[in-house]
């Protein structure tokens, strides 16, 4: 699942422009493990810390608060419709100890997701197989915040251009086990201000398996991700401390009763080579609430 919102840190004359230091919803994707269309509404709360280490910029650490409001409908079996828009709060650390806390709004994606396999088990010793293509659009609908203090940074919420993802989501079950596979691609297009940042892969694995009582069902997922950001453009010339590649753990539990489900993500970076070392990813933690709407029998 895993990030959430492009931040975008100017300051002053000079610019700090890090694409890959939070993420846009169109790279995070909490329920891979799902694969399967359905309506829905969903809240997603995350945490992530992000430490500096830039001689040349006085900013040392972003802490990331944030929620994901989802909403989901599935017009057909095979066809889901979602939109989703992130609310924030970064939280910067600058050299002797300044402070800035700033609230937006995220850039909106717009995605449509198809089921093309939907294979189902016959009997426990079968497997199951079902295959997911996601297609979306990603809004420059991120807020923009001013500081007063010429020392601190402006922050932009998100891209502040019109970017696209492509992707899908591979699942085979069987009995109580399963492995998910999927990859996420997001082309980003030049701003108003001449930057482009770098275009973002992700690719992930995980296994799950779900127990399962009259009225409760657990579902415990273990995985690996890896991200891969290209490098920045501003004005048409390559940004050094730029882009980066991040390889995560990453394990979670979902508990789902009736129509209601709640569900906790922890990551732990593994390796990381990000803007040739000036930031670090630390451990992300995720929590999430979903309502499911009763499918309507035909």
């Amino acid at each position: 699942m895993r990030y959430f919102l492009i931040v975008l840190l100017l300051g002053g004359i000079s610019a700090h422009a890090c694409d890959f230091c939070g993420c846009s919803p169109a790279t995070a994707s909490w329920d891979q493990n799902a694969a399967q269309p359905a309506s829905f509404l969903q809240h997603t709360f995350f945490m992530k810390v992000v430490d500096f280490n830039d001689p040349t910029n006085d900013l040392q650490q972003s802490r990331l608060l944030g929620h994901l409001l989802i909403g989901a409908f599935a017009p057909a079996e095979r066809w889901e419709i979602r939109a989703t828009l992130p609310v924030m709060m970064i939280s910067n650390t600058f050299a002797e100890s300044s402070q800035q806390r700033e609230w937006g709004l995220g850039d909106a994606l717009l995605q449509a997701n198809f089921l093309a396999l939907d294979k189902r088990p016959f009997g426990e010793q079968s497997w199951g197989h079902r295959l997911l293509v996601i297609g979306g659009v990603e809004l420059p609908t991120g807020s923009y915040a001013v500081s007063e203090d010429p020392l601190l940074s402006n922050v932009a919420f998100g891209s502040r251009s019109t970017d696209f993802m492509l992707g899908g989501i591979y699942k085979a079950k069987r009995f109580k086990g399963s492995f998910t596979a999927g990859s996420t691609v997001k082309i980003n297009t030049t701003n108003r201000n001449d930057l482009q940042f770098g275009h973002q892969l992700a690719v992930f694995a995980q296994g799950g398996y779900t127990l399962a009582s009259k009225k409760l069902s657990w579902d415990f997922m273990l995985g690996s991700r890896v991200d891969v950001a290209g490098r920045n453009i501003l004005n048409n010339i390559y940004q050094n401390k730029t882009g980066g590649k991040l390889w995560q753990l990453s394990s979670g539990i979902n508990a789902s009763i009736g129509q209601w489900g709640f569900g906790l993500l922890y990551q732990q970076p593994l390796l990381q080579n990000n803007g040739g070392g000036v930031f670090q990813h630390q451990p992300t933690f995720f929590t999430n609430l979903i309502y499911q709407f009763k499918r309507k029998q035909s």
